[in-house]
């Protein structure tokens, strides 16, 4: 590496750390976000890749790791079903493979995590007068967060303790 190199290195590397400082990264995040700034730096894609290198060997960037990170933290703070925890994954990069295994080893019980989550919420879908009304939006709020239909079902039904007469009732209902 030449100085000029050595130097536009050291430049995408200090904006790689500044980049991380503020949250975990997968890896395509940081290529992006490294590629938008090598236009106002003047840096080209093999340096990127070196950086990328770097940041992959000091384990800076670990796409396994940021999906474990990502699920630990979506449940606890702004919990979602799983089918939109793979999906956010996916968008930010990270392999199928590796969102697979990720929400397979987390064991993610989707109705408790779900039944949580209406139960902080469950005045909001109460005071509706029509209880049938208010058991419908509930599913609908739970089927917005990523909730399989069974467990937004199983969820508002325990917790607000209404159920439909039969399967005739809930698949109107899930529609």
């Amino acid at each position: 590496m030449d100085k000029n190199e050595d130097k536009l290195f050291n430049k995408a590397f200090s904006l790689a750390l500044f980049y991380l400082k503020f949250r975990p990264r997968t890896e395509r995040e940081m290529v992006l976000y490294l590629k938008k700034k090598s236009k106002r730096f003047k840096f080209d894609d093999k340096i990127i890749e070196k950086v990328i290198r770097k940041l992959k060997k000091a384990n800076y960037i670990n796409d396994k790791e940021f999906a474990r990170w990502f699920i630990e933290e979506h449940l606890q703070l702004n919990p979602k079903g799983v089918f939109l925890l793979k999906l956010e994954l996916r968008r930010l990069g990270v392999g199928k493979e590796i969102v697979e295994e990720e929400i397979e080893a987390m064991n993610i019980d989707e109705e408790k995590v779900a039944r949580e989550l209406l139960e902080s919420r469950k005045e909001r879908f109460l005071r509706e007068t029509d209880r049938k009304k208010g058991f419908k939006k509930a599913i609908e709020f739970l089927r917005r967060r990523g909730f399989s239909s069974g467990a937004s079902y199983s969820a508002a039904s325990s917790v607000l303790n209404f159920s439909l007469n039969g399967d005739e009732g809930r698949s109107k209902i899930l529609r």
